[in-house]
């Protein structure tokens, strides 16, 4: 997933460290470890200089919790929603983590070992370590796995990830990110785990060609082209990620329509008819649509991977204003009057309420802001600081008129 992230590849990563390394610390040096990370971690875990000055100094770790790509927040959102189960990965980095807390999760449940993976919320194993939990306990070099200068407590964790992993894996399809060489206990680990049955679906997305992957990890590629339902898709991982979180996001709110319309029919006497589908948005468009639709304001995340029941009023109004002319555009509806409205799941509670929460994240652009479910308290004032004048973010957030669902029904948007 390197489209658009601030991770340098590990041979600019090499390249770096050697350049600084030769000239603060000693210039005797192999050249033939300029580019390749694996030979200077190994040269400098042998010389007893990996924690220091490798890590402490030589790294520059700002990247590495720096901007996320799409594809990192494609994966954090399918994790916190749980659409994807688990993710498991050998990057140090922390963009997965950036995305999540961008996406308004603050504590996505990494994991450095199996043991780990078993607490609560745990969903994000981080086999080769974090730069952000333990920048001194990372894998670099297959040296720290065995030989002369075995780190155990690497060692053991590994183990205990394998040993999860060997558990978990049976049964479960997988979509794997580009196929790896050179990491053998985890190509043992699934092949032995499942190479016993290949009716499972797995994914590979890697832009080589198949015959590229073939001479490049031939465990791997006979392993997964045996699955009778295996499927290469050469794609970059981090575009691949964004369209699946699109299509994730449209199925989830189609459904949400077509759970609604019974509904629909019941409140207004006749069946729905008109465009029952979301489609042709962006992956932020479609992630505000899901969070206003289950009721969680910014920046809070959006919790569900399918429509719950407290979602099914959201719709109606969706199909509602859908039936009166509004075509959406964006995360908004235009209106035959032009008007621009916004849908937001008020979940029962009070109107004066519903604006605060939303008062953190204001909106400058819709006219008008239905709350479905929203009480009616008589306009009173959201009133963000007692006894103080609203600040500027409040005044941008009442732009646009706040209305109850059925006030909005009553309303002519012709």
């Amino acid at each position: 997933m390197s489209s658009g992230s601030s991770v340098p590849s590990a041979a600019q990563l090499a390249r770096t460290c050697y350049d600084i390394y030769r000239l603060r610390v000693s210039p005797e040096l192999p050249e033939a470890c300029a580019w390749n990370l694996e030979l200077l971690t190994s040269i400098l875990l042998d010389r007893t200089e990996l924690d220091h000055p490798f890590v402490s100094s030589l790294v520059d770790w700002q990247p590495f919790g720096g901007d996320p790509n799409d594809g990192h927040r494609a994966i954090a959102d399918l994790l916190v929603c749980k659409a994807f189960e688990f993710g498991i990965t050998t990057n140090i980095d922390a963009l997965i983590e950036m995305a999540a807390h961008e996406l308004g999760e603050n504590d996505l449940g990494c994991a450095l070992d199996g043991d780990e993976m078993n607490l609560p919320n745990a969903r994000l194993l981080k086999i080769h370590g974090c730069c952000r939990k333990n920048k001194y306990q990372i894998v670099w070099t297959h040296d720290q796995l065995s030989g002369p200068k075995k780190v155990v407590k690497l060692v053991d964790g590994l183990t205990r990830s394998a040993n999860w992993l060997r558990a978990i894996l049976p049964n479960r399809d997988l979509l794997i990110l580009g196929f790896w060489s050179d990491w053998h206990y985890l190509n043992d680990v699934l092949i032995e785990k499942l190479g016993e049955r290949n009716d499972r679906l797995v994914v590979l997305i890697d832009k080589a060609a198949s015959s590229d992957l073939e001479l490049k990890a031939p465990e791997l590629w006979s392993w997964a082209s045996s699955h009778e339902n295996f499927k290469h898709v050469q794609m970059d991982g981090a575009e691949f990620l964004d369209y699946l979180r699109r299509e994730f996001s449209s199925k989830l709110l189609n459904a949400l329509l077509f759970g609604a319309k019974d509904e629909f029919k019941q409140r207004f006497g006749s069946d729905f008819s008109g465009n029952e589908e979301f489609g042709g948005l962006t992956s932020a468009e479609y992630y505000e649509l899901r969070r206003d639709a289950s009721g969680k304001a910014p920046p809070g995340a959006a919790p569900d991977k399918n429509p719950s029941p407290e979602m099914m009023t959201t719709g109606v109004c969706h199909l509602w204003l859908r039936s009166v002319g509004g075509v959406l555009d964006g995360l908004r509806y235009r209106m035959p009057d032009k008007s621009l409205v916004r849908v937001i799941n008020g979940l029962g509670r009070v109107m004066s309420y519903v604006q605060k929460r939303y008062a953190r994240s204001p909106d400058a652009e819709s006219d008008y802001l239905i709350v479905v479910g929203g009480a009616d308290d008589g306009g009173a004032s959201p009133d963000i600081v007692r006894g103080q004048q609203p600040n500027t973010f409040v005044r941008r957030a009442s732009k646009g008129e706040w209305l109850p669902d059925t006030a909005a029904y009553a309303r002519n948007w012709s």
